[in-house]
């Protein structure tokens, strides 16, 4: 990393640039919204600079508005097989997609400009949402909701975990992280890691290195109750030699 930040810091902007439209153009153009993603995010934390007026006043309440009819089930005319997936699904009114893409661009800028409480309240509502998509009668289209998302899902998971832990004070972070992992099973837990939501921002989580020491002691306790997370045992595994290699650096 080293060698890396000399020749960084040493190139003039225009190589820096010509860099990045080559690894843009190397990409396949499935890893290409992604990596605009992440470009957007290193831009915004450069650029953002939070002031009170930037608060989204009606974001949770909008979300909430789309849970209430999502749960209600009014969205949904029935559910059957559908030829075209080969699969049962949900139809009905696919609208709450772009919906969900929208509330996640706006919760991608609170987090962006600083707004960590808000940041979090609106993810917790938003992967709410999406969780009623695993059961019947709630979320129209494909058995798995995301697929009718535009948003790097990848990057809100992590973008949300780390709202998550900004949020938190230094005592509640290792909690508060598990309860959403486990809250959410599929949705979150399964896909859960740890080295993406520490890199998912530019600048370096507050406290980092106390964080994976509590982490760690919270993974080697012994389960107090049946997890519901798919696989645990094994996930929990993972992130436990996971968070065991990012403390000895």
């Amino acid at each position: 990393m080293d060698q890396i930040e000399k020749r960084v810091t040493s190139m003039p902007v225009e190589k820096i640039q010509a860099f990045i439209k080559k690894l843009a153009r190397d990409l396949l153009p499935s890893g290409r919204a992604a990596f605009l993603s992440n470009l957007d995010l290193i831009i915004g934390m450069e650029d953002s600079n939070p002031q009170v007026g930037d608060i989204d006043d009606t974001l949770i309440d909008e979300i909430q508005e789309l849970a209430s009819t999502v749960d209600s089930g009014e969205l949904c005319d029935g559910y059957g097989w559908d030829p075209e997936i080969k699969d049962s699904r949900d139809f009905g009114d696919e609208s709450w997609a772009q919906d969900v893409d929208n509330f996640l661009s706006r919760v991608r800028g609170a987090i962006l400009s600083g707004q960590y409480h808000l940041a979090y309240d609106a993810y917790d509502a938003i992967f709410s949402i999406l969780e009623l998509g695993q059961e019947v009668g709630h979320l129209p289209g494909p058995p798995d909701p995301e697929e009718l998302l535009e948003t790097d899902m990848d990057e809100t998971r992590s973008l949300y975990l780390r709202a998550t832990y900004l949020a938190s004070t230094k005592q509640e972070r290792p909690s508060a992280i598990m309860d959403a992992l486990l809250r959410f099973g599929y949705n979150i837990g399964a896909k859960f890691n740890l080295t993406r939501m520490r890199d998912a921002g530019k600048d370096e989580l507050p406290s980092f290195g106390e964080f994976l020491a509590d982490w760690i002691a919270l993974l080697e306790q012994p389960d107090q109750e049946t997890r519901q997370l798919y696989s645990w045992n094994e996930k929990k595994k993972f992130l436990l030699n996971e968070a065991k290699d990012l403390s000895q650096g």
